[in-house]
């Protein structure tokens, strides 16, 4: 998966509290939210946890039919690793 030919799995993962902002990199945490709006964005944010926090990573998706899949294809993998949903082959569907 990419956007503008950058790859863009795994999402950098962002946690913003407290005034601070603080980064992953990788196929880490659980899978707890998918939202997105495709007809308006082509964005999909995913919310995992952590470690006992919170981080959102975002989805960028150059082809518009691909985009308005993936969101309900993460929705299947609520609850699993997102190390699990990495492993998955979606290239039959571009």
């Amino acid at each position: 998966m990419s956007y503008w030919t950058v790859p863009n799995w795994p999402p950098v993962w962002t946690l913003a509290r407290n005034s601070s902002v603080r980064t992953l990199r990788g196929e880490v945490g659980v899978l707890t939210q998918v939202l997105s709006n495709s007809e308006m964005s082509r964005k999909c944010y995913l919310v995992i946890d952590f470690e006992g926090e919170r981080y959102v990573g975002t989805l960028l998706c150059d082809d518009p039919a691909f985009n308005l899949q993936i969101p309900r294809i993460l929705e299947n993998y609520l609850g699993r690793p997102i190390k699990e949903i990495g492993d998955l082959d979606v290239g039959h569907l571009l």
